[in-house]
């Protein structure tokens, strides 16, 4: 099209004609300006959608064209789309907020497109709407799904099975009926996670393998939104970091440590499935700290009881059979008198040695306060040795033995002697004899022995004599 074409069919009436040519000019003109102004404003913009009056997703054949491809997505918490939600938006972990999809597509054709069908399940319910606008070649255009879902915090939305349809240069897609579509312009995305708040968290466990006396604690990455291109680095609050996403660690102690995981998520062009490319867009970095309690696997843990409640008693010779007997299981260690309380989950085998500092003797010098120690340890190689890496503890207890400072007792009648004895020198009398004497005393502690000793008078003769016997009655001690 040319003016000058246009004006040569106006020369015979130049004068009639001439208005009517710079009319049909200037009209031309406005309509391809209005087109270039339209055409320039339509590569970036939102459009509207509605129910589709058909669902058109069984309609095609082979749907695997790339007419469009979805290059973003977010959720809003406004049916227009302008409030974008953020990580702020959720007060606590498990809220539930009412949110709105918020798709973008774009015409990857040189030509125009007329509307847009899209159907998915999301949240378990199947939905399709038709978004009826005219895409030229190259645009760009952000939809809202009218319809509002409910989105708890922290967990990701996914729209399933996701299928996109359109109408060619010459269809309206929100038009047409099942018979009506053109069979290839069409495709099967699948399963489609939609952009959320990018909201770092982690769970962690504890474990005791074998031989382990120190929990191996594994972390599990449990962070949800973003674009789901996730790096990670954990520091573990010992020094040390993993860039796994879900690893393990073994301490080197029991405690409470400050575990951090950083996130970082990549925003890729996305390719037609809505797959993520090579590309990248952007990046988006967020962390979390929590405090991890590690505990022990195993515990060597012995109670002795109070210095009030380790006395074992008082003994003489009369009870020194009463005297406890040393320990010589673990149960007679927790049992009275010990009274010894021992964990029930110990790092190895629980051995245990007992001794006294000395011997109850009857006939000490004084009373006597012995010292029972008991050594219990955690043998962590059965070699029956308290090893420098094996825990171990003293309990210690004592008992008196009182020494045997009494005479033998009286427990019969003593004999007396005589005087006006009529008999000569050799009729002097014997006296009870020591077993006599000795069958008259008692002792508890020990045997009771009597030496009998004469002493005559130092003048005797056969008219006048006198006789004394000694008896020294006395115990072992």
């Amino acid at each position: 099209m040319t003016i000058p074409n246009k004006l040569s069919y106006a020369l015979p009436s130049l004068r009639r004609n001439l208005f009517s040519g710079i009319l049909w000019y200037y009209k031309q003109f406005l309509t391809v300006l209005l087109a270039m102004i339209t055409l320039l404003i339509s590569y970036d913009g939102r459009g509207q959608s509605t129910t589709a009056a058909v669902d058109l997703t069984d309609c095609y054949g082979s749907c695997t064209s790339n007419d469009f491809s979805i290059i973003g997505s977010f959720v809003s918490t406004d049916p227009a789309g302008q409030q974008v939600l953020t990580a702020a938006d959720c007060i606590s972990p498990d809220q539930t907020l009412q949110v709105y999809i918020n798709i973008t597509f774009r015409n990857t054709t040189q030509s125009k497109r007329n509307g847009i069908f899209l159907s998915a399940t999301i949240n378990g319910v199947y939905v399709f709407y038709c978004f009826d606008q005219e895409f030229a070649a190259g645009q760009t255009t952000t939809f809202t799904i009218p319809t509002p879902f409910d989105w708890t915090c922290g967990t990701n939305l996914t729209l399933v099975n996701t299928f996109v349809a359109w109408g060619t240069a010459s269809e309206e897609v929100c038009t047409l009926t099942c018979t009506q579509v053109t069979g290839s312009k069409c495709r099967d995305v699948g399963d489609f996670i939609v952009n959320t708040p990018l909201i770092p968290d982690f769970d962690y466990q504890g474990s005791c393998p074998e031989n382990n006396t120190i929990q191996l604690i594994s972390f599990t990455n449990t962070t949800t939104g973003g674009y789901n291109q996730y790096t990670y680095l954990w520091e573990f609050g010992d020094g040390t970091t993993s860039t796994l996403e879900n690893p393990t660690h073994l301490y080197a102690a029991e405690g409470e440590y400050d575990v951090k995981l950083t996130i970082t998520d990549t925003r890729y062009a996305l390719d037609a499935d809505g797959l993520p490319t090579s590309t990248v867009i952007s990046t988006e970095t967020k962390s979390i700290t929590q405090s991890v309690t590690v505990e022990l696997c195993c515990s060597f843990e012995v109670t002795c009881p109070s210095v009030a409640n380790s006395d074992l008693g008082t003994f003489n010779c009369s009870s020194i059979n009463n005297i406890p007997a040393a320990p010589t299981t673990l149960a007679q260690l927790a049992a009275s008198p010990y009274n010894i309380i021992i964990g029930d989950n110990p790092c190895g085998t629980i051995r245990f040695t007992s001794s006294d500092d000395g011997t109850p003797v009857v006939c000490s010098a004084g009373d006597q306060i012995i010292t029972r120690t008991i050594t219990i340890w955690d043998n962590l190689d059965d070699d029956n040795d308290i090893d420098p890496n094996e825990e171990s503890v003293v309990c210690t207890f004592t008992f008196t033995f009182e020494a045997d400072d009494n005479a033998p007792d009286l427990i019969g009648e003593l004999p007396t002697g005589e005087t006006g004895i009529e008999g000569c020198l050799e009729d002097i009398p014997a006296g009870p004899t020591e077993a006599e004497i000795q069958a008259l005393y008692s002792d508890e502690c020990s045997t009771v022995t009597v030496v009998k000793t004469p002493q005559p008078g130092a003048q005797n003769t056969d008219c006048s004599w006198t006789v004394t016997y000694n008896y020294t009655i006395r115990d072992d001690c």
